[in-house]
């Protein structure tokens, strides 16, 4: 029973409306050690102007999340599903779109 509770334990599940990207980078940064404690991350990720992704410090926190996530931490998606939502009033950040997310998709849930 208690591997259960420890399973249960290692998730963690964030839908914050465009904050994800700082907060995860500052949770990692403030307590690396609560990756090692994490098994799965349910997270919807936004990559609109109008969600927080609007300057160059916030693509670069995208780029840490990866960095730091992905390729330190070893989290892989297992589950990835482009989601438009109101995209039509929303703008992509112009890097994000370089860098080939598709136009109309503003967020990503895994």
């Amino acid at each position: 029973m208690s591997e259960f509770v420890s399973v249960l334990t290692d998730l963690l599940k964030l839908d914050c409306e465009g904050c994800e990207w700082e907060a995860l980078v500052q949770a990692a940064v403030a307590t690396p050690e609560l990756l090692e404690r994490i098994c799965t991350i349910v997270l919807e990720v936004h990559f609109t102007e109008e969600l927080q992704l609007d300057t160059e410090r916030a693509v670069m926190r995208v780029a840490q999340f990866f960095d730091i996530y992905v390729r330190q931490a070893g989290f892989r998606f297992w589950y990835l599903h482009a989601n438009p939502g109101g995209v039509t009033d929303r703008s992509i950040h112009p890097e994000m779109l370089r860098l080939g997310l598709p136009p109309g998709v503003c967020c990503y849930v895994s």
